[in-house]
């Protein structure tokens, strides 16, 4: 696989040193095909190019310095881009995986109730106590404290 770093860099030096100007193809009275261009003084940089094979000349015309310079800065936009994308792509990994570890601690947590009482006699304040599946009530003040103590708040009703 070609370093395309590499090509982009001896394409762009190739181009700089190339004849700038308006390249074109044309085609000779006889036929033949050819490459012409340059700047203000119409230098000609071609080579005659054999009649049945127009395209070539198309294609050396295509290749003119401003068009590989063209190139050159769209991919080395592109991949500075894919770089900045990159970098952020493992920011935003690493974010996420940060977060998991923290959803994960926060799920993991446990809490200690306070130790159950008894209803006896019926005499409860039904404002302060929380009742298990027993029939069993938890002081709601000790219950909200250890929720607190926990990291965990409590809105209130």
């Amino acid at each position: 696989m070609t370093d395309i770093t590499e090509l982009a860099q001896s394409l762009k030096a190739a181009a700089e040193k190339a004849t700038p100007g308006n390249w074109r193809a044309f085609q000779y009275h006889d036929g033949r095909c050819g490459v012409g261009g340059g700047n203000h003084d119409e230098i000609m940089v071609c080579e005659h190019i054999s009649k049945k094979r127009p395209h070539d000349a198309l294609f050396i015309a295509m290749a003119n310095p401003t068009n590989v310079l063209a190139l050159v800065e769209a991919l080395e936009k592109a991949q500075t881009k894919a770089i900045e994308q990159g970098r952020t792509a493992c920011e935003l990994f690493d974010e996420v995986t940060a977060l998991r570890q923290r959803i994960d601690e926060l799920e993991s947590r446990t809490v200690k109730l306070p130790k159950a009482m008894s209803i006896e006699g019926g005499a409860y304040c039904s404002a302060h106590a929380h009742y298990d599946s027993d029939g069993d009530y938890y002081d709601r003040t000790d219950v909200e404290e250890m929720l607190a103590a926990a990291g965990i708040k409590v809105e209130a009703e």
